[in-house]
């Protein structure tokens, strides 16, 4: 190969090598102005992305507004139908009173006009200066009456019913004493007393109810509907029927435990429970059957509850077995309230349940139980995994009280959380009258060697532990001579002890050995004549004084609970100072509440 195609082919090289050269520089740019408008797209589609996420949660929002505004008028259009359908029934009633009065034979009342002179005479009663004059009455011959006399009379009605409906009537004097009357239309009684004209006679009245030629209960019934219709049109100020919208009510919220939409389900219960009408019990328990919603349902069975009689545990009892842990909690509440007899067979299985919650509970609901049944009931839960329900089964066995209770809770302070410890410290603070709570803080063994201790310890006479109270060392009573009937004598003064007038001196002729009592401080109670038997609080007491409170949302008073209870007030506050220091009764002010 010669130099010059060397040469030509060097050349034809490097040529190409330049321009590849140009060419990959030229792409680079195109590739670099590519990923720039890629990010840049990018960058959009994540904006639009964002928008279209906050399009969509303002769509959601609107569509729950949207349902939320359905339901509402999805409500009050069956509460206008409803009030729709008794408005043409009573309206049909007034068409039917009507069509009945016109056809009886001589008659010639007018049912406008006497409910127009029902309204002068309201209006009359609210200007009392003013007295509303009775027209002059026309006597009603059935067999000279003339045949368009009914016509005439119901065609001039309306103008005495607009005159009598105005409020400014009386006082314009189109009522008062001398008015020229309405020819032709008939002169009613009036309802309110009043004494009769100068010029009027019993022989002027009208003899249509003297003779009985009107039914008046057909007449009252009529006129009870008119004046409803007046009242929904806004033209009378009082409603005639009282309890309409009661009844009214009543029908709704049982039409309403069948909607299809489970708040308004849940309300119509709650205004049944409040109501109290037990004519609603039928209606609850076939609404028990059908229901799914555990929120509603929880809403039955408090209504059902308030409701209805022993014979209503036999609906509650399937809803033991419901899936959901709340239906079962209010189911219990519902079968303890309704049959008490039949309450721990099923406590003693909700004891059992899998739900620690309706564990808590039976343990709670335990206390309205007698003391035997629930200590039984105590055993039972004593093994329970969770110690939330171990502690209020250990406070239960401490408000039933005994011997038994008292070894429950020893084998108690063994117990490894130390909630359940000092459940039982407290509880058996109560039962001992002395201040145990430290044992649940002591190690294994001085544990172990306290609680031997106090197995040996005689529990306190229960008219013992309420000595803080200053009512266990009153002086004797004195025999009081009793009052002569002609004079009473006024009542004489209660003379207190030393040891109540001096706390120092009280505090110091303590016995020697025993441990300082628990002091409860309750509110004074009023001067009273102490009884030969002396002051003794029994367990059935403390345990009425329970429920009281446990029903009470706003704590009770001593004399509250003793005129309740029908006991009197000084075996109130020992009873109270009892559960006081079973840890029972916590007291506020000058009320007591259930801790």
């Amino acid at each position: 190969m010669s130099d010059g195609r060397a040469e030509a082919l060097l050349r034809s090289a490097l040529e190409k090598i330049v321009y590849f050269e140009a060419r990959s520089e030229t792409l680079q740019a195109d590739a670099a102005t590519l990923r720039s408008e890629a990010d840049a797209l990018r960058a959009d589609l994540a904006s639009a992305s964002q928008r279209e996420v906050e399009l969509r949660r303002r769509v959601a929002e609107l569509e729950v507004e949207l349902g939320r505004a359905h339901r509402d008028r999805e409500e009050g259009a069956r509460v206008l139908d409803a009030m729709r359908a008794e408005r043409a029934g009573l309206m049909g009633k007034v068409l039917e009173a009507s069509r009945i009065q016109g056809t009886s034979a001589g008659l010639d009342f007018d049912l406008a006009g006497f409910i127009s002179d029902l309204r002068a005479e309201a209006i009359a009663l609210r200007t009392p200066a003013l007295e509303v004059a009775t027209p002059p009455s026309r006597l009603l011959d059935g067999g000279s009456a003339p045949s368009g006399s009914l016509d005439s009379v119901r065609a001039e009605a309306p103008a005495l019913e607009t005159v009598a409906v105005h409020s400014d009537v009386a006082r314009n004097g189109l009522s008062a004493p001398g008015a020229t009357p309405v020819p032709g239309v008939p002169a009613r009684p009036s309802l309110r007393p009043s004494s009769p004209p100068a010029g009027a006679s019993a022989r002027e009245r009208p003899a249509l109810f003297a003779e009985g030629a009107v039914p008046s209960a057909a007449a009252l019934l009529a006129v009870t509907r008119e004046a409803e219709r007046l009242f929904e049109q806004g033209r009378l100020a009082v409603p005639p029927s009282p309890r309409l919208g009661e009844e009214s009510l009543f029908g709704f919220s049982i039409r309403e435990l069948s909607s299809p939409d489970p708040s308004a389900r849940s309300r119509a219960a709650e205004r049944l429970r409040t109501l109290g009408d037990r004519a609603a019990s039928p209606a609850l328990a076939v609404a028990l059957h059908a229901e799914r919603d555990e929120t509603v349902l929880v809403a039955f069975l408090e209504a059902f509850r308030a409701l209805a009689s022993r014979e209503g545990a036999a609906v509650v009892e399937p809803l033991l077995s419901a899936p959901e842990p709340v239906v079962r909690i209010a189911a219990l509440r519902a079968i303890t309230h309704l049959d008490p007899d039949a309450a721990p067979a099923h406590l003693s299985r909700a004891a059992h349940d899998p739900d620690a919650s309706v564990r808590r509970r039976t343990a709670l609901l335990a206390v309205s139980l007698g003391p035997e049944r629930m200590l039984e009931l105590e055993r039972q839960v004593s093994r329970d995994p969770d110690p939330e329900v171990r502690r209020l089964a250990v406070l239960a066995a401490g408000a039933a009280g005994g011997e038994l209770a008292r070894s429950r809770l020893l084998g108690a302070l063994e117990d490894p959380h130390l909630g359940v410890r000092r459940a039982a410290a407290r509880s058996l603070s109560g039962l001992l009258g002395m201040d145990v709570g430290h044992v649940a803080t002591l190690s294994d063994e001085e544990r172990r060697r306290e609680v031997r201790r106090l197995a040996t310890v005689a529990p306190v006479p229960l008219s013992q532990r309420a000595r803080p109270l200053g009512l266990a060392t009153r002086a004797p009573p004195r025999p009081e001579p009793e009052p002569e009937p002609s004079s009473p004598e006024p009542a004489p003064e209660i003379e207190l002890p030393a040891e109540l007038e001096d706390p120092a001196a009280a505090s110091g002729a303590g016995v020697a050995g025993w441990p300082a009592p628990i002091e409860v401080a309750l509110p004074p109670a009023a001067p009273r004549e102490l009884g030969a038997g002396g002051l003794h609080a029994d367990e059935a007491l403390c345990l009425q004084i329970t429920s009281e409170l446990r029903t009470s949302m706003r704590g009770r008073t001593v004399l509250d609970l003793a005129t309740q209870l029908g006991v009197t007030d000084e075996r109130v506050i020992e009873a109270a100072a009892l559960l006081t220091a079973r840890g029972q009764v916590v007291r506020r002010g000058a009320k007591l509440f259930v801790a």
